[in-house]
């Protein structure tokens, strides 16, 4: 009989314990004071250092230089601009020829299209130059640093509550299982060694 209620206390002390280190994860939201001691969720109390060490982490993990690169690898610039200068150069050259009357007379739809091959040609050849002073000056103006941190700040306490109580809720019943199990495993081992001893 001593040894079944050993494992029963022992299995329940065992469950509550886990059940109660979960929840305080996340409960309560504000804190609470309860005579001396004062309760807080961790992960609320916490939140500010875990916003802090996030965007550490991510700064360290990503460069400004990197993000911006694969953000304009993605984008085929060669074929942007021709495209561009496509539809627009031609429109510009006729515009300047129209502006000197005795030069409008000698310019063609074939000198104007070899203009426009020309100045494509030359503009073609600048796009990694572009593509190297605009990953310079955009990395520069991007602060992951603060962009993560306001982005973590920002997140609704709420939504994050709700979130927290969703993740531990899926996985409390088997932790707290495990708990009472371990509990009871305790409790047979305190048994045995009582009847031994006894």
């Amino acid at each position: 009989m001593t040894v079944a209620i050993l494992v029963v206390s022992a299995a329940l002390f065992g469950g509550v314990l886990v059940w109660g280190m979960l929840t305080l994860l996340y409960w309560p939201r504000l804190p609470m004071a309860l005579g001396p001691v004062t309760l807080h969720g961790a992960i609320y109390r916490a939140w500010p250092a875990i916003v802090s060490e996030a965007s550490k982490m991510l700064t360290s993990e990503l460069s400004a230089d990197e993000l911006v690169g694969q953000l304009l690898e993605s984008v085929d610039l060669e074929e942007e601009l021709r495209q561009l200068l496509d539809k627009r150069l031609a429109g510009v050259i006729k515009g300047a020829a129209e502006g000197m009357p005795l030069v409008a007379a000698f310019v063609s739809d074939e000198l104007v299209e070899s203009i426009k091959g020309q100045v494509m040609k030359q503009a073609l050849l600048l796009v990694p130059e572009i593509k190297k002073t605009f990953v310079e000056r955009a990395a520069g103006q991007l602060n992951i640093a603060s962009v993560v941190n306001e982005k973590l700040s920002s997140i609704d306490l709420d939504r994050l509550d709700t979130l927290c109580r969703d993740v531990v809720s899926s996985r409390l019943g088997a932790a707290v299982s495990a708990g009472a199990a371990v509990g009871a495993l305790v409790g047979m081992v305190q048994g045995f060694l009582l009847r031994l001893f006894a």
